[in-house]
């Protein structure tokens, strides 16, 4: 089984940026080895010099998998983490989906099902739209708590019932 084995093509016309998506044979479980981990990390790495890319964006689980294990110092350029695409998404798609019901992003109860890597990129995202109450909801986290003003972190899925908008991420 090859180790980095590709998928698809992204392109914005002619002109526009082009990548390659990439995937890899392992499950989470099982790329939580680090050993696993430097082997992708140095075939991407080896990979993006053959082709020239000037970046490589991890996205996924992969990122969360590397920070979890202690992994980060692994990354170094062309690698960045992919983040901020998703988070930039999600909250657009949020404030989309208020403005199409006529109701203010201030007035609603946000429930943000996983607080993992983008989990908590987004909670940090939303709290600048002086949301009334974000509930953040995963089974990872052991004792609720309040994070910031109005952020509730808790591993009860009961607490989305009372939730207007509910983000869910796998």
């Amino acid at each position: 089984i090859p180790i980095i084995s590709f998928i698809g093509i992204i392109s914005r016309g002619k002109q526009g940026k082009r990548g390659l998506v990439i995937t890899i044979p392992w499950t989470i479980t099982e790329m939580e080895d680090g050993n696993r981990l430097e082997v992708i990390v140095r075939r991407v790495n080896k990979l993006a010099k053959s082709i020239g890319a000037r970046s490589v964006a991890l996205a996924g689980r992969m990122p969360g998998v590397i920070k979890q294990n202690g992994y980060f110092s692994l990354l170094s350029p062309p690698i960045v983490v992919g983040d901020k695409g998703a988070v930039y998404t999600i909250t657009l798609s949020i404030k989309q989906i208020t403005e199409a019901l006529g109701i203010s992003i201030s007035k609603i109860t946000i429930g943000i099902l996983g607080h993992g890597f983008i989990g908590s990129r987004l909670v940090n995202s939303l709290r600048y739209f002086s949301t009334n109450r974000i509930f953040v909801v995963d089974p990872r986290i052991k004792q609720e708590r309040n994070d910031y003003d109005k952020v509730i972190l808790s591993s009860d899925p009961a607490k989305l019932a009372s939730c207007d908008l509910v983000v869910l991420l796998t």
